[in-house]
């Protein structure tokens, strides 16, 4: 029930003139998740990423070192597919009565881990995508 409600909510949210202002820490957070999908799968693949950064509008690019035709694709899929199972995740562990302080806990733990790994140590390093370090930092510590 409480998805349904959540569902109505957002569908009513689109067409509220400038609700987009509401919205907008979910949206930078739901970027962050999906181009932490991206990294993931990189690594997962054994791949490396170079940096993550997010922009203001809501958009981020993650730049990994790719791989074969199967690790490519796996990693330009991973953003949506990472992003929805993190949704599921979230869905499973409320479902399952997990202590939402712990969920709480972890989704800010790998925020956290992302932003600072892939948006702020990594490319300070290797001088790899300067200019998106201001925001994504921000939007990181924020979230």
């Amino acid at each position: 029930m409480t998805l349904l409600i959540a569902t109505a909510i957002s569908v009513v949210l689109w067409f509220i003139p400038f609700a987009e202002f509401l919205t907008y820490p979910f949206r930078i957070f739901v970027t962050l998740i999906h181009e932490g999908g991206h990294a993931l799968a990189a690594l997962l693949t054994g791949n490396s990423v170079a940096n993550l950064a997010l922009a203001m509008n809501a958009t981020g690019e993650t730049y990994t070192t790719t791989g074969g035709l199967i690790s490519q694709v796996l990693i330009s899929s991973a953003g949506y597919l990472g992003a929805m199972a993190f949704g599921a995740l979230l869905l499973i562990l409320i479902r399952k009565a997990v202590a939402a302080r712990l969920v709480l806990l972890g989704s800010g733990l790998y925020v956290f881990a992302l932003t600072m790994i892939y948006g702020l140590i990594k490319p300070l390093v290797w001088f790899t995508g300067l200019s998106g370090i201001p925001f994504t930092l921000l939007a990181g510590i924020f979230i």
